[in-house]
């Protein structure tokens, strides 16, 4: 097939502080096999140099479409300026700190070419690699041929999505552009992309997993998967409005059960970061599923809501209680006898002592 005959692919590379990353994340767009792609790239308003790199890159190779954002709008609003410009049928989500493989886009185009309009989206395996890009693991698990171990669902993805099951691995996503705009695009009050257009698209169109291993996702602490378990952190109020609009999307009581299982997911991560605000509003949500509370659920709530606990402070004091008692147990069973002790509560490293330590420990 000639390139002409190719469909066009737009690939929106999204920006904000990551003028370490950016330009490899550009040039692993530039170095693709398939060359029918339009490239925009927007920037969120970063304060680092990330502005002055991709004006030099995008003059460089001359990239025409840019967005560069005078005031921080977020990944959703700043996606959706460059879809209402994207000329491709297909369009990929692009961090700028990610990393497309050389066959990416044409491995992409080709399989989502075997399918009609009511496949929405496309996803792949990738790896997850640290800020140098050594291998962590990989989304799915691989065997010796790189294909996944296990059998990864296909097709008709709402029950799993809902229910919070890891199927979709984000960084090796590819959508139909006329079903994002038909559906709005992300949703702009969103703190992050994907979930909330995942269950409105998923409802009625179809996902199909391609098993090869097409994306590297660098996993860093400045990451929105580990700022889920930061304090005062906006992410679990937006899911919250997520799970609101899958339950008004559900349409039986197993859908609401599978529900059940990722709304007190987040419910505990409310309670371990305190979230106080979110958590009346989670427990509301899970009544409304008509399934009661389980006993775990039910003494987080009271012990770390309700009564105000710390639950990082709780289990601190937990391990040094658990020590204590148990050195005080080892010096009425063990008096004159080596022992282990614990000699450190926070890692919990053994250590045997000396006879002379043991002397003078044991007459303390």
């Amino acid at each position: 097939m000639s390139i002409s005959e190719n469909p066009l692919v737009t690939i929106v590379c999204l920006c904000y502080n990551h003028a370490k990353f950016v330009e490899e994340s550009l040039f692993s767009v530039m170095n693709q096999t398939y060359k029918n792609i339009e490239l925009i790239i927007v920037d969120d308003a970063s304060p680092d140099d990330s502005q002055d790199i991709i004006r030099a890159f995008a003059q460089k190779f001359g990239i025409k479409k840019l967005v560069l954002n005078t005031q921080n709008l977020g990944n959703c609003k700043s996606f959706n300026k460059a879809l209402k410009s994207a000329k491709g049928k297909y369009i990929i989500d692009l961090a700028a700190d990610d990393i497309l493989l050389p066959n990416s886009v044409e491995k992409q185009v080709a399989f989502f070419e075997q399918f009609d309009e009511k496949t929405a989206v496309v996803f792949s395996n990738g790896a997850d690699v640290d800020e140098n890009r050594k291998l962590l693991n990989y989304f799915f698990p691989v065997n010796n041929d790189g294909k996944s171990k296990i059998v990864n669902k296909t097709g008709d993805l709402y029950g799993d999505l809902i229910a919070g099951n890891r199927i979709i691995n984000a960084t090796g996503v590819m959508m139909r552009t006329s079903n994002m705009r038909d559906t709005g695009g992300y949703n702009e009050s969103a703190a992050y992309e994907d979930i909330d257009y995942w269950f409105r698209t998923s409802r009625d169109y179809l996902f199909h997993y391609n098993d090869v291993i097409l994306c590297e996702k660098r996993r860093l602490t400045t990451s929105l998967a580990y700022q889920f378990n930061l304090k005062d952190n906006k992410l679990l109020f937006s899911a919250l409005n997520d799970f609101r609009l899958a339950f008004s999307l559900n349409k039986s009581k197993e859908e609401d059960q599978l529900l059940y299982k990722k709304i007190r997911r987040y419910l505990w991560r409310s309670i371990l970061v305190e979230d106080y605000e979110s958590v009346p509003q989670y427990i509301e949500l899970l009544k409304k599923t008509g399934k009661s509370l389980d006993i775990f659920s039910w003494l987080m709530i009271t012990f770390f809501f309700k009564l105000k606990i710390p639950i990082y402070w709780f289990f601190k004091n937990l391990v040094h209680l658990r020590t204590f008692v148990q050195n005080k147990l080892t010096r009425i069973l063990f008096p004159t006898k080596s022992i282990h002790l614990w000699q450190n509560s926070s890692d919990f490293t053994k250590r045997i002592l000396t006879p002379e330590e043991l002397k003078g420990w044991s007459n303390a």
